[in-house]
């Protein structure tokens, strides 16, 4: 029983790794709105998990750079980035998107 468990758990973690990677994918192409949901659908598989965070936190701002702010996606974006923060604490990736994201913030 235990280890169908952990087969479960693994198989639900690759594919999660798996619409993530697509996200990323797809905002390499233009596919902004198809990335973000991708993404989200990531993090909702594995929301403790420091890269989802910061890949969804990445698709969100490449969005907003191609298609404006909205308060909701900054916020979203935030907690993404705040969340990756608390899992490990001054990782430089976070550090780079959070100032991009302030930038829009001020304008916003």
């Amino acid at each position: 029983m235990n280890q169908e468990g952990s087969k479960l758990i693994e198989t639900l973690r690759q594919e999660a790794m798996l619409i993530m990677n697509r996200g990323v994918l797809l905002v390499s192409k233009g596919q902004y709105e198809e990335a973000v949901n991708a993404m989200r659908d990531a993090y909702a598989a594995m929301p403790a998990n420091m890269r989802v965070l910061l890949n969804l936190a990445y698709v969100i701002i490449t969005y907003i750079q191609k298609n404006g702010p909205t308060p909701e996606l900054i916020q979203e974006a935030r907690s993404s980035l705040l969340a990756a923060n608390e899992l490990s604490p001054g990782e430089p990736r976070f550090i780079r998107l959070m100032a991009s994201l302030n930038e829009f913030s001020a304008s916003a």
